[in-house]
């Protein structure tokens, strides 16, 4: 376990050491913001997360995480170069990150109800960036199902298992 934390200790400090050469440059060099690569902060419990897998089941734990804080990365970090005045229409990519979060579990540990979180965030997640989509009749019943399922788990099946 000892020899795991220093590991850590030395990934993040290269981590951070190139991060700061990066502001540094970008004090240096014109045209070159430093403070625009502040997104890849966000790397450090990534970074963290994925050190501590070692099986598929430590990473079952925090692939959703891990996918979830990426995204936001390349989100802030395409945000910090085209403008962040476009946020107004772009904050469904918070629940679009979700999905992609919920498809990349699914992916790890193969349980199909990420699939059904999956596609209820995307659908949101794409009802609200696309305005017009009609959606909203098929999000509504998605939503009533999935909570149904949601329900009917909890009630039957959870009073089973304290039989």
């Amino acid at each position: 376990m000892r020899k795991n934390s220093s590991f850590v200790a030395v990934v993040l400090g290269v981590l951070l050491v190139l991060m700061g050469v990066a502001f540094l440059l970008g004090s240096w060099i014109p045209g070159l913001s430093g403070f625009s690569l502040w997104p890849l902060f966000l790397l450090l419990p990534v970074v963290s997360m994925l050190l501590g897998v070692q099986n598929r089941k430590d990473l079952a734990k925090v692939i959703f995480w891990v996918t979830y804080l990426t995204y936001l990365v390349v989100f802030f970090l395409v945000l910090n170069f085209m403008g962040w005045e476009t946020m107004e229409r772009l904050w469904p990519h918070f629940i679009i990150a979700a999905a992609v979060s919920f498809l990349a579990e699914f992916c790890v540990t193969l349980e199909t109800n990420k699939l059904w979180e999956t596609l209820i965030a995307a659908l949101i997640g794409a009802y609200f960036l696309i305005p017009g989509l009609p959606l909203q009749i098929l999000g509504g019943v998605l939503l009533i199902l999935w909570g149904g399922k949601l329900l009917i788990q909890s009630l039957f099946f959870s009073a089973k298992k304290k039989e």
